[in-house]
């Protein structure tokens, strides 16, 4: 609204110090958890493609995100006020994005045992197969792999196999996640229970059914919240969720639904999961018992192929409700 714009306007010429910076703002109010951004709008002499402009912003030397802790205030407008000095020194003290976001890793998991490093290594791959400069993201691979006290061919492993494939459309590159079927029932899953009622994930039954890294952590942060507070808020829970699970969690509450919707949806989707899961089964079975018919272990054969035949008909009877899901 214009209130809020200008609110925004006079607030920044407060920071700066300068009553005179031209400053063009439209505020809107989004429903995310938490947030504090702005957008800079920039004028040219001459017409220019957006997409080649952004991509020459990003190669300009000299441009570069940087971030800094507000530790004693809320947010950079109760620092000047309360203490400029103290809000100056920590802009000058500002460190790179990527140095930022590994150190604040490295301050959660420690990485001095072999669980502590793999939390790691799947929280900073992803981070880093976002750096577009391969100078850049090989040096943050070496800062990574030293801290770890690891081969770097070890961690740019990790960095290659994250899940992102980059689509090129038109002149600008943007980075697109596939998701499996699996995958979007354990979304699903986790969004309407997270709905309801998260403890339903404390049971074997539910939990079980989870196998996605991404809802696992968020699933095992979870497990470790309910362990300290019997009450649920999604506020208290995201306040201390790593930055990579924060958004993927942030995607799951803000769909809204209705006590009706909820109940009717989720029984289906917890029956489609155990579809896959016991489909899962049966095509390890498979290969398995291709393996001993080439062995000829007829006991443990015998075994196997029961152990599918009971499986199998646990399929048959549950596919038999015939119901329908869309996702």
């Amino acid at each position: 609204g214009t209130n809020a714009g200008q609110a925004v306007a006079l607030e920044l010429r407060k920071i700066f110090g300068d009553q005179k910076i031209p400053i063009s703002c439209t505020a809107v109010r989004i429903p995310t958890l938490r947030a504090h951004s702005e957008t800079i709008v920039i004028e040219t002499e001459k017409a220019v493609d957006p997409a080649e402009f952004r991509e020459l912003l990003r190669k300009t030397a000299g441009v570069e995100v940087k971030v800094t802790e507000m530790k004693d205030f809320k947010d950079p407008d109760e620092a000047a006020r309360n203490n400029l000095e103290a809000y100056k020194k920590a802009l000058i003290g500002a460190v790179p994005v990527w140095d930022f976001l590994i150190d604040s890793s490295f301050e959660r998991y420690k990485g001095t045992t072999g669980e502590g490093k793999a939390k790691i290594s799947r929280e900073i791959a992803p981070i880093l197969s976002e750096i577009a400069d391969k100078i850049v993201q090989a040096h943050y691979i070496g800062v990574v792999a030293e801290k770890l006290r690891v081969a770097a061919e070890a961690v740019a492993e990790q960095v290659d196999k994250s899940n992102t494939i980059f689509t090129k459309i038109g002149t600008e590159t943007k980075v697109a996640t596939i998701k499996s079927r699996r995958e979007l029932l354990e979304e699903r899953l986790l969004s309407l229970v997270f709905a309801s009622d998260p403890s339903i994930l404390l049971t074997p039954k539910i939990g079980s059914l989870i196998s996605t890294p991404l809802y696992i952590m968020i699933l095992e942060e979870y497990k470790n919240f309910a362990a300290k507070k019997k009450v649920f808020s999604p506020s208290d829970f995201s306040e201390n969720l790593p930055s990579e699970l924060f958004d993927g969690f942030a995607s799951l509450i803000l769909k809204e639904e209705t006590p009706e919707e909820v109940k009717k949806e989720l029984d289906l989707v917890v029956k489609e999961l155990k579809i896959l899961t016991i489909r899962q089964k049966l095509t390890d079975l498979t290969t398995e018992i291709k393996k001993l018919e080439e062995a000829g272990d007829k006991e443990k054969l015998l075994k196997a192929q029961n152990k599918f035949n009971k499986i199998a008909s646990t399929l048959s009877e549950l596919k038999k409700k015939d119901i329908d899901i869309f996702i």
